[in-house]
């Protein structure tokens, strides 16, 4: 597959602001990044869909996601039981049961080993959704989704284990991917460098308008905002 640069400058942009933000570089930093930069990846994801059997589908993520993830989660469990277990005793057990179950928290070290698996169901969820062919129920259903995942976690406390709860947002996110695939060559999306500018002022606006968002943690506090600022962070 060939290239495209912006969606390579896109990944690389949210992956240092990945790895600044478990550096921790203060509250209002995390607000802003956690709005976007996750969820830009669900996105990323939704744009290089391809409708392929489920059959070369499930093989493909099993090997890309799934695997890694229980590889990696594995490893890194075992060098942190003989660097920590003695001081971290408390969580010696649900370090290695949270890999199976609830995996947005107590993951010895590598807590973002959570994406893996999220975004997973979250790729599994679309493609069963991406076939449905009547329009009105495939856009009902992702709507739907994306909003049980909204609440769920944030305004019933219910959590699902390997980040559901994140892949049902997800679902939606990738949803937006395809569309700005489908419009990538139309105008009102390739922006001056004054638009840019302007759009990416108004976003941050927006963003600390907003209350922190954070997939992993299932906050999401004025929803619609949420998928705005999204949206609006991506196009800028």
């Amino acid at each position: 597959m060939k290239r495209i640069g912006y969606i390579d400058l896109i990944r690389a942009i949210c992956i240092i602001l990945m790895i600044l933000g478990h550096i921790w570089l203060g509250n209002s930093f995390n607000h802003f990044i956690h709005a976007f930069h996750m969820p830009v990846f669900f996105i990323i994801s939704g744009y290089f869909f391809k409708d392929i059997s489920f059959k070369m589908f499930l093989k493909k993520k099993l090997k890309t996601l799934i695997f890694p993830y229980f590889v990696f989660a594995f490893l890194i469990y075992i060098i942190w039981y003989l660097l920590f277990s003695k001081t971290e005793s408390m969580y010696i057990y649900s370090n290695i049961i949270n890999i199976f179950y609830k995996n947005t928290e107590h993951i010895a070290i590598a807590g973002a080993l959570w994406f893996l698996t999220s975004l997973f169901f979250s790729e599994l969820i679309y493609f069963f959704i991406s076939k449905i062919k009547k329009t009105i129920i495939h856009y009902s259903s992702i709507i739907i989704v994306s909003l049980i995942g909204c609440v769920l976690g944030s305004k019933f406390n219910v959590i699902l284990p390997f980040g559901i709860n994140a892949s049902l947002v997800g679902v939606g996110l990738m949803k937006i991917g395809c569309i700005f695939k489908k419009y990538s060559n139309n105008k009102f999306l390739n922006l001056s460098l004054f638009s840019t500018i302007i759009l990416s002022f108004i976003t941050s606006f927006s963003i600390f308008f907003n209350k922190y968002i954070n997939m992993r943690t299932n906050n999401y506090e004025y929803i619609l905002l949420f998928w705005i600022n999204v949206v609006l962070s991506f196009i800028s």
